[in-house]
């Protein structure tokens, strides 16, 4: 599956109860016009392992980020509130940076500016 929208959390690092570490963020997506936009949000997990660039450029990644995902699509289901939801995941196998931010942008600018 593949998806394109903005980070709605910076990713976190984070392990299963086994002990296994991987990075969870969400991914928003929007669909529609005007009034009838709505945004569908993506639990995305990564298995990079630690060291790697992967692993290290996705850390670094600002809540707003726009990416593309590709991973495998899992469906689970859960309590909440005593009714049961369903939840989309995926599990990432490949991740591209498509826009940073506006604000992260003005930052490095004025970082790499001379004084």
């Amino acid at each position: 599956m593949t998806i394109i929208g903005r980070l709605g959390t910076e990713p976190e690092l984070v392990s299963t109860q086994s002990g296994q570490d991987f990075v969870k963020y969400s991914v928003g997506t929007s669909h529609g016009i005007g009034e009838n936009q709505k945004t569908s949000w993506w639990r995305v997990a990564s298995f990079a392992k630690e060291g790697s660039p992967i692993r290290e450029k996705l850390m670094e990644l600002p809540k707003g980020t726009m990416v593309y995902v590709e991973g495998e699509a899992s469906m689970r289901k859960f309590e909440k509130e005593g009714k049961t939801e369903n939840a989309l995941s995926l599990v990432q196998s490949k991740i591209e940076v498509l826009r940073r931010p506006d604000s992260a942008r003005s930052e490095a600018a004025m970082e790499e500016s001379p004084s």
